[in-house]
């Protein structure tokens, strides 16, 4: 069993919930003080976290906002790429320094006979890692240490995976997929196939208000609530 790291766990604490070992199913989560109904259980924020490709035209690709909920109803487009679109300057400015799209940028300009060629959950699952390790490589530019008072990667390095998922068909489906990423990101001191099964067993969909799925992302402290056929939360997500 993985052990939850000093930031999951004071995160968990300041929020009233707590991690214990339940018999027969291992690490769970458990409330630690009394909660009500619609009471907010767990706040958390992703590590990082991408647009379906197939929606880049339709909702802004840093808030995931649709254009029909905007009052001009259109987008900003990206002068460099072409294919990236934004609500507003702000998040397009957060865009390139927040979720790297200026690392993105030629690549997505240079290849855009590519991107569905790869199918559109390949291409997703393919510009998130790029953005995971994009941020972990900005982390150990600026020496981020995992402190327990900020999110960083050690978080998605702690997060489960099962090594049986490099075997067979469907790890040589993620190592052709590994190496992709490895060449697009330009990070090659890094096990990218670990990565994704990581990211295999911990990706949430994430959902506009009508429940229809317009991105993923990775929350490494939302992927300790485990599965329950008799749930008592539900998941939402803000912009």
């Amino acid at each position: 069993e993985r052990k939850p790291t000093s930031y999951a766990l004071e995160e968990l604490a300041r929020q009233g919930v707590r991690v214990e070992v339940i018999p027969g199913k291992g690490l769970g989560l458990v409330f630690a003080r009394d909660f009500k109904a619609g009471d907010l259980v767990l706040d958390c924020e992703p590590y990082s976290s991408v647009l379906h490709s197939q929606l880049r035209e339709t909702h802004c690709n840093e808030c995931f906002k649709s254009a029909n909920s905007l009052p001009s109803k259109t987008l900003l487009r990206c002068s460099g790429c072409k294919l990236a679109m934004y609500c507003s300057p702000e998040c397009q400015a957060a865009a390139w320094k927040k979720s790297f799209h200026r690392k993105e940028c030629k690549w997505l300009a240079a290849n855009k006979d590519k991107i569905s060629m790869y199918g559109f959950a390949a291409s997703d699952e393919i510009d998130l890692a790029c953005r995971i390790l994009w941020r972990r490589e900005a982390e150990c530019k600026e020496r981020a240490v995992a402190s327990g008072k900020q999110l960083t990667f050690s978080e998605v390095e702690n997060l489960c995976w099962h090594k049986q998922s490099l075997h067979g068909m469907d790890g040589e489906t993620t190592r052709r997929l590994a190496r992709i990423i490895t060449q697009r990101s330009g990070i090659t001191d890094f096990p990218v196939a670990e990565l994704l099964c990581r990211m295999q067993c911990n990706d949430f969909a994430v959902w506009d208000g009508l429940i229809v799925s317009v991105g993923a992302a990775v929350y490494p402290v939302g992927a300790l609530v485990n599965h329950s056929c008799q749930a008592t939360t539900v998941i939402t997500y803000r912009s």
